[in-house]
């Protein structure tokens, strides 16, 4: 990613830009990770405990001693099912999983044993068998043809390459360059449930100025080890992330997919870290050319008296703003040298802002403050 192509601002969240959002409202606390340890301790220990059992023998369904229904194979083994390989197995059978809900047990078994006997394919497939504490619980029946990544083995690929480069969990940054509160503050953006995983990261350690205002990146990635078909990711330039986890004022979004088919999963995870890792290097160019910009900013008048700086405030704001964002001009840890430099009224401007009550009163002097530095540096 030599550069970033300039492409429409997008206001207002909407279709993928709104997942992170969604998973705030969607998921129970018990989903909710508050930091990389938590979250990639949890998958690396299901991912431990899980592994795959190709069904060479036709299966068989039993009613268990707790009147529940089991699957047994002809090694003698049994196994129970959750929500999902339940609705799966019925679904291999044929018959609807609310009908087979409402029969007895016994009468349950039979008709899904009479069923998988004329649907089961000998050989092609594959169990995904969860054992804890004592219990061998098939998570999900899926075809060789599925190429499933474990989501222990994505989350820590992530970390690997974003958290260096000072990617952090969404969430903790979410409303605070607005001065909201967060929604929840147990949701960081890192969830995972019974099947599936979601990250929410990004970058406010330097923003990129693009056309005079200044953006952030983010990424998103989803994945489910058994339930979906897709595993996916959004990259995006970003204003600003709300309390709710809205995301606000992007641009170059993409979003990445590719079905768990081959070399699906591993492509999509490769993109992605190439993805931060060109961003890491359009960082620090960035960050090149906004040194050079602050030293010309530094040593270039805005104007020569106090009465002209003024005068130059009022194109930018109205009377009052300018009158009283003047002696935030004077603050010497900020520029001690020219407080009528075109740095110094930015510098001036910015701290003005942080004094005012209202988010989007500051958020309006803050573009402020990046006009004037685009209008006197130039570049």
């Amino acid at each position: 990613m030599e550069a970033i192509q300039a492409t429409k601002l997008d206001d207002r969240p909407h279709g993928a830009l709104q997942h992170a959002s969604k998973q705030l409202f969607n998921r129970d606390d018990d989903e909710m990770f508050q930091n990389w340890d938590q979250y990639i301790a949890f998958l690396r220990h299901r991912d431990n405990h899980t592994r795959e059992i190709g069904l060479a023998d036709r299966p068989e369904i039993f009613v268990s001693p707790q009147d529940t229904l089991e699957l047994g194979t002809k090694d003698g083994s049994t196994y129970d099912m959750n929500e999902l390989s339940f609705g799966q197995l019925c679904g291999k059978a044929k018959a609807p999983k609310q009908f087979v809900n409402e029969l007895s047990p016994i009468l349950a078994a039979s008709v899904l044993n009479e069923r998988l006997f004329s649907q089961y394919n000998n050989g092609t497939t594959v169990m995904n068998v969860l054992d804890t504490n004592g219990l061998a619980t098939i998570r999900a029946f899926y075809t060789q043809k599925y190429s499933r990544m474990a989501s222990a083995t994505i989350a820590e690929r992530i970390r690997e390459v974003a958290e260096p480069m000072g990617y952090v969990p969404a969430g903790t940054l979410a409303g605070q360059r607005g001065g909201m509160p967060m929604m929840n503050d147990q949701a960081s953006g890192l969830y995972a449930g019974q099947n599936d995983e979601f990250m929410f990261i990004a970058n406010e350690k330097s923003g990129f100025d693009i056309d005079g205002e200044t953006f952030y990146h983010l990424m998103c990635l989803w994945n489910s080890e058994l339930a979906l078909k897709t595993i996916g990711g959004l990259t995006s330039l970003y204003r600003f992330i709300c309390g709710n986890h809205q995301i606000w004022g992007s641009r170059d979004s993409i979003e990445i997919k590719a079905r768990h088919v081959g070399d699906g999963p591993q492509l999509v995870l490769d993109a992605l870290c190439r993805v931060l890792e060109g961003y890491d290097k359009y960082r620090e160019t960035n960050e090149r050319m906004a040194k050079g910009r602050i030293a010309v900013a530094k040593n270039t008048e805005f104007a020569d008296t106090r009465d002209r700086v003024q005068e130059r405030l009022t194109k930018y704001l109205n009377k009052k703003r300018a009158t009283e964002a003047l002696p935030f001009l004077d603050d010497p840890t900020g520029h001690p040298q020219n407080p009528h430099s075109i740095y110094g009224v930015v510098q001036g401007v910015t701290r003005y802002s942080q004094t005012l009550q209202y988010a989007g009163a500051r958020r309006d002097l803050d573009d402020v403050a990046g006009r004037i530095m685009a209008d006197g540096v130039g570049f």
